[in-house]
């Protein structure tokens, strides 16, 4: 008996580690918890993030100050408090000085589009004020655009680019303004101490000076 009890003490010594359960076996939760602790490491290496320019995940890197010297277009200058700002707004998106540049350019275009498309309406509308006027006025037309034409040469000689002023919106193409200006250039030629150009109104002293007159006679 005692022999017996011996051996089946020993074998219960040998099984007792088969039985006992591993550290990760007594809780999976925290051998998952590692795991993901392990993946999310490399995370941190880049806390700064991405941006939609830079694609996500990648550091950009903004300097401490931008050149946007080459999105300027030609014969255009910055000035530096618009340039600080722009640089405030490029910095805080983390932007490199090339990304900033590419925004800016970007903004140069879009700003010349609007531009364009501005002068090009302004101008289909002087056209139609000039066409308007012509209908109306019939054979009264040219003397009253070289009635006006004095007044416009006149306000050339007092304030110097005032006529392109003038050119720039097609309010002052309209017939109102051009009886205005008429009459204003009749007063100004019966004022003999104010020397005045009498001769007919040309392309650079009447009120539609960018108007295609032959286009409109067709």
């Amino acid at each position: 008996m005692d022999t017996q009890n011996n051996n089946m003490n020993t074998g219960t010594d040998q099984q007792t580690p088969q039985n006992t359960p591993t550290d990760n076996q007594q809780n999976p939760q925290g051998a998952e918890a590692q795991g993901n602790q392990n993946q999310q490491t490399p995370q941190d290496n880049n806390p700064s993030g991405g941006t939609l320019l830079s694609g996500a995940g990648k550091a950009t890197g903004a300097p401490d100050t931008y050149d946007f010297t080459a999105s300027l277009p030609d014969g255009m200058e910055l000035d530096q408090d618009t340039a600080d700002s722009f640089g405030e707004l490029a910095r805080g998106m983390n932007l490199t000085n090339d990304q900033a540049n590419e925004l800016a350019k970007f903004g140069y275009d879009w700003a010349g589009k609007v531009g364009e498309a501005y002068q090009k309406a302004q101008q289909e509308e002087a056209d139609a004020n000039a066409a308007a006027a012509m209908k109306e006025l019939g054979k009264d037309f040219e003397p009253t655009v070289a009635r006006a034409g004095v007044l416009m040469n006149y306000l050339e000689r007092q304030i110097p680019g005032i006529r392109d002023s003038f050119a720039g919106s097609a309010v002052f193409s309209s017939l109102p303004m051009l009886k205005a200006f008429a009459l204003l250039g009749d007063l100004i030629s019966e004022d003999g101490g104010i020397k005045t150009n009498t001769a007919a109104a040309t392309k650079e002293d009447n009120p539609y000076p960018n108007t295609d007159w032959e286009s409109l006679k067709r």
